[in-house]
């Protein structure tokens, strides 16, 4: 035994001596890598890969880094067929050194296979690499909280054009804490992932869940930017839209008060489309809790501002004439009904 360890070592001395050794030959692949010679890079790494197999074996970390650092020659050049198997070849072999399957080196294999599926429309087996990677990052944030973020966007690039709206919902779920945590609520990244968290909500019609949401939220928006803000009146409108569609009216009419507030504030005290657009929201949710009066105030407001804006808002006029209608006929309120019709006549004649 002692003989053929002896024999083993000249050999592999005699190799170094005629040739390269593996540390030589992955040292100039990186060399390459790094200029974007992939090509060549990839031709010192299929040496390098032999020489690390020949030196090192084949269950030896450097064989796990040179098949890691190969497939990511062959990926640059999209070449998948021959990175794919090297990627998992890497995973094994970190993990019989490592002796765990959570390390950031099988992390980030993960994640490249989880790409290749995708560009092979391989859509579960996709999703199951993503997946793994995510959960690592997640679990890691501290020190690896970019790749997080970038495995992210990977699940989004795969889940949203499928329509698989309740995965995405899940990854998102998960970021936004920790996006809150490294970033605060104010950020671009939580606004950005929490404008898709609230899409992938809105597909659902998981309103209650989004309730939540805005109302964990809005006190940092109305603290940061104050109530009267366009940040804050965006946010109070989509609330009150969802808390309508939860039954939850006398609260949704709340919120989209706040809004106009807010809106008229952003305009400089001056009425606009968009807040007449709210008046009729509010009007008619008025409507449905017998209100009358307070019904009858907000669509008022909202009619007279399109008729007095018919050349562009003729449509919404005639809108706000049938919601009008809907409120007078059933109160037999004949002066109110004449009256708005005396408003509207004229306007659909010059149209």
């Amino acid at each position: 035994m002692k003989n053929t360890l002896l024999l083993l070592a000249f050999f592999i001395k005699l190799l170094a001596a005629n040739g390269q050794t593996f540390i030589e030959l992955n040292d100039q692949y990186n060399a390459l890598y790094k200029k974007g010679a992939y090509k060549e890079a990839v031709t010192i790494g299929i040496k390098a890969l032999a020489q690390a197999k020949i030196e090192y074996g084949t269950e030896h970390e450097n064989y796990a880094i040179i098949s890691h650092n190969l497939a990511e020659g062959y990926y640059a050049l999209k070449e998948w067929k021959q990175a794919l198997p090297l990627y998992h070849q890497a995973v094994k072999v970190y993990a019989i050194t490592a002796k765990t399957n959570e390390t950031i080196d099988i992390a980030l294999c993960n994640n490249s296979i989880g790409n290749i599926y995708l560009v092979q429309k391989k859509y579960d087996s996709s999703a199951i690499f993503f997946e793994s990677s995510f959960n690592y990052f997640l679990k890691n944030s501290e020190a690896h909280y970019n790749n997080a973020i970038g495995v992210m966007n990977n699940l989004y690039d795969l889940y949203v054009p499928l329509k698989r709206y309740k995965e995405a919902k899940n990854v998102f779920t998960k970021m936004l804490p920790v996006i809150e945590t490294k970033e605060g609520t104010m950020s671009a990244n939580f606004k950005a992932v929490f404008a898709n968290l609230a899409t992938m909500l809105d597909y659902l019609e998981d309103y209650a869940t989004l309730e939540i949401w805005y109302k964990k939220i809005m006190p940092s928006v109305q603290k940061e930017k104050g109530k009267l803000s366009k940040e804050y009146g965006d946010m109070a409108y989509q609330l009150g839209s969802y808390l309508k569609k939860l039954n939850k009216k006398d609260e949704a009419i709340l919120y989209l008060k706040e809004a106009n507030h807010a809106f008229r504030a952003v305009a400089g005290n001056i009425e606009n489309g968009e807040i007449a657009l709210r008046n009729n929201d509010i009007g008619l949710l008025y409507m449905d809790l017998t209100k009358y009066d307070s019904a009858s105030v907000y669509l008022e407001k909202s009619f007279n501002y399109f008729i007095l804006n018919a050349a562009t808002e003729y449509e919404n006029a005639i809108t706000l004439m049938t919601n009008l209608e809907g409120l007078y006929m059933p109160l037999l309120k004949h002066e109110e009904a004449k009256a708005m019709y005396s408003k509207i006549l004229p306007v659909i004649e010059k149209k």
